[in-house]
């Protein structure tokens, strides 16, 4: 079997797997309220990197490291969006999201226990890309465009992982300008 080959056989295996292993990950009172989406189609990509780049290029706000992003990322097979959008707090009134679960039904924060299900659900999925030797990094640029996009529902915390396969790491020489 060829090089090229052989990573599309670990395209088809790894970041599904990843996306898997991202669902079935431990949650607060084992509450199912992480979303994945998988991103395959290089239309799709395209279309969530030039969002990317458009809010790095915002005349009021510009952000390089969206646009540092945008150009790191088009060297990729694909992107895992990961996502809390419910908005249904566990009902601890514990206030570790510093409001209570009053505030977290009205949307005026995010239920900690979500957000922390939304990390723990990242790095079970990161942790796997790793050992298969996938590159791979966790970037809110990402999440931000595939909200305002609509990808993911406009109430969400998303975080994207771009993935990848090749002999050097695209994550590894990140330069801010």
């Amino acid at each position: 079997m060829k090089r090229e080959e052989l990573l599309k056989k670990a395209f088809e295996l790894g970041p599904p797997l990843a996306a898997a292993r991202a669902i079935t990950s431990p949650k607060g009172k084992g509450r199912d309220s992480v979303q994945v989406i998988l991103l395959e189609e290089k239309e799709e990509i395209e279309s969530l990197l030039k969002k990317v780049e458009e809010l790095g290029e915002r005349e009021e706000d510009p952000r390089p490291i969206f646009l540092r992003d945008a150009q790191t990322i088009r060297k990729n097979n694909c992107l895992i969006l990961l996502f809390y959008s419910e908005n249904e707090p566990l009902g601890l009134n514990c206030g570790f999201c510093t409001k209570n679960c009053d505030a977290a039904t009205k949307k005026e924060v995010f239920c900690a226990f979500s957000l922390l299900d939304l990390g723990i659900s990242l790095g079970s999925a990161v942790s796997l890309l790793s050992q298969m030797g996938f590159d791979n990094r966790i970037q809110y640029t990402l999440g931000k465009a595939a909200v305002d996009l609509g990808i993911v529902p406009k109430n969400s915390a998303c975080l994207g992982v771009p993935v990848s396969l090749s002999s050097k790491n695209p994550f590894f020489d990140r330069f801010w300008w």
